[in-house]
């Protein structure tokens, strides 16, 4: 887990990624809080779903939701594979497992801890897309009837659009984001009682405007344990907001025009006469 809470990521099993043999993570698009998509040695269904079978603290679960999880709340994270999963689980394990093991008190003196970090996210290449003049140009070859119509009004030659101001839809929609992550928690106890409490902010803007996800979390832990009894409790409240449309799946029918990208890189070209 040192090396995974080096990514600054909001969940640890998007850090996963490269860093487990026989683990496949990918993200179903670059807007933040988005699913991912683990498949563990390879898919076995061809029209079945290939996730595997999530087990966070004993407690088995299909489809979790892998940024309800704080990083900085997660002791260890391990993946059965092969024969390993099916043994334990059973077919539920036939897509492999991923136990996942959090933090909780220990006995001693009351520890607390702050982790927290800010960062900036940007865009470092971009489509190199036409300018004014060039766009009209094409214009101009491919319709001449057309363009006359459209773009030579009022005495404009193709030489004037080298001086009108036109710009990149690129530079509109993207945009410089931030991003911070907070933790704080308490844990202690002594040789019969031990107990956790934590909170977690975490906030990241997507570098397309309008977009990001956040999440608040909480959890409390107790194990108190009698001469012949040992009870716990393990609560965790998670809320989590995602906005801003999905670059991946198309706005309305499944045509490629309707994806965003495609309207950043293939709209008109926006000339200020």
């Amino acid at each position: 887990m040192q090396d995974v809470k080096k990514a600054p990521v909001g969940s640890a099993l998007e850090a996963l990624a490269g860093r487990v043999a026989g683990v496949q993570v990918t993200s179903e698009s670059g807007k933040p809080g988005s699913d991912l998509n683990i498949v563990i040695r390879g898919a076995n269904s061809l029209t079945q779903d290939n996730s595997p079978l999530y087990v966070i603290d004993g407690f088995p679960l299909e489809d979790a939701n892998n940024g309800i999880l704080n990083p900085d709340e997660i002791e260890s994270i391990e993946v059965l594979k092969d024969a390993s999963a099916t043994a334990i689980y059973g077919a539920r394990g036939a897509n492999g497992v991923i136990l996942i093991t959090t933090k909780k008190g220990e006995a001693g003196a009351p520890q607390i801890n702050y982790t927290g970090y800010l960062g900036s996210q940007n865009i470092i290449n971009t489509i190199d897309l036409m300018d004014g003049y060039e766009f009209v140009r094409l214009q101009q070859e491919r319709d001449p009837v057309g363009s006359q119509e459209n773009y030579f009004r009022d005495g404009l030659t193709l030489e004037d659009y080298r001086t009108l101001p036109s710009y990149d839809w690129q530079d509109v929609i993207f945009r410089d984001a931030t991003m911070h992550n907070h933790s704080l928690s308490v844990m202690g106890g002594n040789a019969n009682t031990k107990y956790s409490f934590s909170g977690n902010i975490f906030d990241q803007q997507g570098i397309i405007i309008n977009s990001g996800f956040s999440r608040k979390q909480g959890k409390i832990t107790l194990d108190q344990s009698f001469s012949k009894l040992k009870v716990g409790i393990n609560a965790t409240y998670s809320s989590t907001l995602t906005n801003g449309s999905n670059p991946a799946t198309p706005e309305s029918n499944f045509s490629a025009m309707n994806y965003l990208m495609f309207s950043i890189w293939g709209y008109i070209i926006r000339i200020q006469l």
